[in-house]
């Protein structure tokens, strides 16, 4: 069995940011197509952050910038999560709207061409 690949890594990575800037009914329906409690869109981030940054950056496909607004997302959804999430399901709290900013904001920075990334 190999190792995923850096390139495959960012991919999941930049999946599962893009699976929290989503609205509350995709990541609902997620959650019953997957068979996961919405919590998973937290814990795939938290998994990733940051044990995953070293292999991205020694492979140029992220920087800095990358790495500080996952981090950011990350750090905010571990704080909010019991807001976001109750029984399983994503929240109609409000704070999923800066959940979703964030991880908008994380996505844009993660889909920046390698070339740009510094």
């Amino acid at each position: 069995m190999s190792a995923i690949s850096p390139q495959g890594l960012l991919a999941q990575l930049t999946s599962f940011v893009a699976l929290a800037a989503a609205p509350a009914e995709e990541q609902d329906q997620w959650s019953k197509q997957t068979s996961f409690p919405a919590e998973e869109i937290a814990l795939q981030i938290f998994d990733s952050v940051p044990h995953w940054f070293g292999r991205l950056r020694e492979a140029g496909l992220i920087d800095s910038s990358d790495e500080r607004a996952v981090a950011r997302l990350s750090d905010y959804l571990h704080t909010e999560i019991l807001k976001l999430f109750h029984n399983g399901c994503v929240t109609g709290a409000p704070e999923w709207q800066h959940a979703r900013e964030l991880a908008s904001t994380a996505l844009k920075s993660l889909q920046r061409p390698p070339r740009a990334k510094s």
